[in-house]
């Protein structure tokens, strides 16, 4: 019996390797952020033109140009979190310490909200003092790791926002759903009478 505890333990260390035996902070954040960077590149903004041949005189409207601009509003901020999530993976496979990777996170975050909140035409519910108290507290960590737990109100607050705006879009979405199928209605009424 102690033969056979040996050897599952001997079996275990050998699948576990050293790791067990020392403390291993190392963080893998490509699958993160490769899946983000899919995410972001899949997303269908609405129909293509290829795709809309038959729905093209419903392109034109109130709704439309509703639905468009909340887009063209939201799309830098998808377009910040695909960027972001090659930042971290950059910063991540770099050879800097951990104390110069927190300061280029700092950075990076202090250029992308930077413009936004001193012009005071942020989104974001973070005052300029807030986001700096953050960037300060991301400076002075040693590690990557320990910057990221630093600047997750940051990250908290864009996905907050985030997901408010995204309803926003799909009731917007909905809206103008409603109003195609509505046009598509009074446009056949006489065809679809006579089913």
């Amino acid at each position: 019996m102690t033969a056979r505890s040996l050897m599952a333990c001997l079996a275990a260390l050998t699948v576990m390797g050293c790791s067990g035996f020392r403390s291993s902070r190392r963080l893998d954040i490509t699958p993160f952020a490769e899946s983000t960077i899919n995410l972001v590149a899949e997303l269908n903004y609405g129909l293509e033109a290829n795709q809309a041949h038959y729905l093209r005189r419903y392109a034109h409207g109130e709704l439309v140009a509703e639905y468009r601009a909340h887009w063209d509003y939201f799309r830098p901020v998808l377009r910040g979190i695909g960027v972001y999530s090659l930042a971290l993976v950059t910063l991540h496979r770099s050879d800097q310490s951990g104390t110069e990777r927190a300061q280029q996170l700092a950075d990076f975050l202090e250029r992308m909200f930077a413009d936004e909140l001193v012009s005071g035409s942020s989104d974001l519910n973070m005052t300029s003092d807030r986001v700096r108290e953050i960037l300060a507290d991301v400076r002075a960590q040693e590690s990557l790791v320990d910057g990221l737990n630093a600047a997750q109100p940051i990250v908290d607050e864009v996905a907050r926002f985030s997901g408010e705006y995204l309803d926003v879009i799909k009731d917007s979405q909905h809206r103008l759903q409603a109003w195609v199928i509505q046009q598509i209605d009074e446009d056949y009424a006489t065809l679809l009478a006579l089913n």
